[in-house]
């Protein structure tokens, strides 16, 4: 069943609507400095956090050619993705970080490059964690040969096989039941592009990570919003805040009427909105019965 969503944009909008979706963990990404477009920060991190929803670790800079592989560029991807994960986004220690071969590696290549990055990248997690450091797994993200190969050789402990079905042994290794997460094809969820993920019930561990928000002390919300995105609330007997764009989503709220609101995306006639000032998604409301402050 698929419950993590992955994608390269910021979610913290739609969080509420993809857990109403059924989806309790998002795939994100870390990746070398000015590659930031798609790196996940500490803010999303933490809304996803109080949303109770987890994240599983990617790290991809570009990682889809041969030349992309070995032994020094995984130590460098192995040093960006561990100093990140622990410095900045406070990763739990013990959760693991995939990092992405994306592209349909033949088998010399994943041998005479694919393995020596891997090796590169587990030779500096060891040396960053030293005596005292948080520990992390290490995972890939590719074909079924590669999935195959690296888990078969000892060099990861966890696999994220990739949506491309026409890729080396994409159906072996699917049909083996040696992965932790399959990923489907690409689509659009609550605004959201990205890609549903299967997870493996006879392997549940996908590595993710619950950000342990009292790990990282006070964490202040974002600055408020610009006027155009602030909002009143002029239906005479409150607006239903619900869990999803839409009247088939249960009501989680009644805002009062005169309540102040941020409209942090729309969907439809739906705003999704922030109606406690902190950052995070509060729900869906009508914005017909909204009012711009």
């Amino acid at each position: 069943m698929a419950n993590v969503f992955d994608t390269t944009e910021d979610c913290s909008s739609a969080i509420q609507c993809l857990k109403q979706r059924g989806y309790d963990t998002a795939g994100r990404y870390y990746a070398r400095p000015g590659n930031e477009w798609k790196t996940i920060k500490l803010p999303e991190a933490v809304a996803l956090a109080r949303a109770g929803v987890s994240i599983v670790a990617i790290y991809q800079d570009r990682q889809n050619q041969a030349a992309d592989f070995d032994l020094s560029k995984g130590r460098f991807a192995g040093t960006t993705a561990y100093n990140y994960a622990a410095g900045v986004i406070f990763q739990t220690a013990g959760s693991a970080i995939y990092f992405s071969v994306d592209y349909d590696a033949s088998e010399s290549e994943v041998r005479g490059n694919i393995i020596p990055f891997f090796e590169g990248v587990k030779e500096s997690f060891d040396q960053a964690a030293g005596a005292h450091g948080p520990t992390f797994r290490v995972g890939v993200y590719g074909s079924g040969l590669v999935c195959r190969l690296l888990r078969d050789g000892g060099h990861v402990e966890l696999t994220f096989l990739s949506q491309s079905t026409g890729h080396r042994e994409h159906a072996v290794f699917l049909n083996s039941m040696n992965w932790n997460l399959s990923q489907k094809a690409e689509t659009t969820l609550c605004g959201v592009d990205g890609d549903p993920d299967d997870t493996n019930p006879t392997k549940p561990d996908t590595g993710s990570f619950l950000l342990d928000l009292s790990s990282i002390g006070h964490v202040p919300g974002p600055p408020p919003g610009p006027t155009d995105d602030r909002y009143t609330v002029i239906a005479s007997g409150g607006l239903r805040l619900r869990a999803g764009p839409g009247t088939e989503f249960d009501v989680q709220s009644v805002l009062s009427f005169g309540t102040v609101v941020t409209v942090l995306g729309r969907e439809g006639n739906w705003a999704l909105v922030d109606a406690t000032g902190d950052g995070s998604a509060s729900g869906f409301a009508y914005s017909s019965y909204l009012r711009k402050v």
